[in-house]
């Protein structure tokens, strides 16, 4: 999503789940809209890393950083 209201929106869909600023999750997670995981709930899924072919080469760097930093700390990573 283009916009983290955006990704707010589709999460209260029910489209997905997603990792919110507090802020803009509370309001939904008082009104029971949203339910907070917490830490000890753990999901594994997929992820994926996604850049726009017009930007990939500026953000090389970037991604070799996410890339190693995921590969050392996630699950299958790699």
């Amino acid at each position: 999503m283009p916009s983290t209201h955006g990704f707010l929106d589709m999460t209260l869909a029910g489209l997905g789940w997603g990792l919110h600023p507090c802020g803009m999750a509370e309001p939904h997670l008082a009104a029971g809209r949203l339910v907070d995981l917490g830490p000890a709930h753990r999901v594994e899924v997929p992820l994926y890393w996604t850049i726009t072919r017009l930007h990939a080469a500026p953000l090389r760097h970037l991604t070799d950083a996410v890339r190693i930093a995921a590969g050392a700390v996630l699950v299958g990573g790699g």
